[in-house]
């Protein structure tokens, strides 16, 4: 991902831990839905690590994602170690 005013970060996506949010993400991203929209940190930067909370249309004025996914925990009904 490219951040401006930053550069390149690279992003660690675990589909072992999160499957149908890994892939519901890069489906999004591949077809370009993130492109243009604002990301936001949610917590400390470092050069080794980020959250980032983001994709928000409603910021620029852009349309929902076509496609959602529940958290994967077992508070939303799913077994997740």
């Amino acid at each position: 991902m490219t951040i401006k005013d930053y550069g390149d970060v690279k992003l660690l996506l675990d589909a072992t831990s999160a499957p149908r949010t890994v892939a519901n993400f890069l489906t999004l991203a591949k077809a370009g839905f993130y492109d243009g929209l604002d990301f936001f940190s949610a917590g400390n930067v470092t050069k080794d690590a980020a959250i980032i909370v983001g994709g928000d249309p409603a910021v620029n004025g852009g349309e929902a994602a076509p496609d959602t996914v529940k958290g994967e925990f077992t508070a939303n009904g799913i077994e997740n170690d």
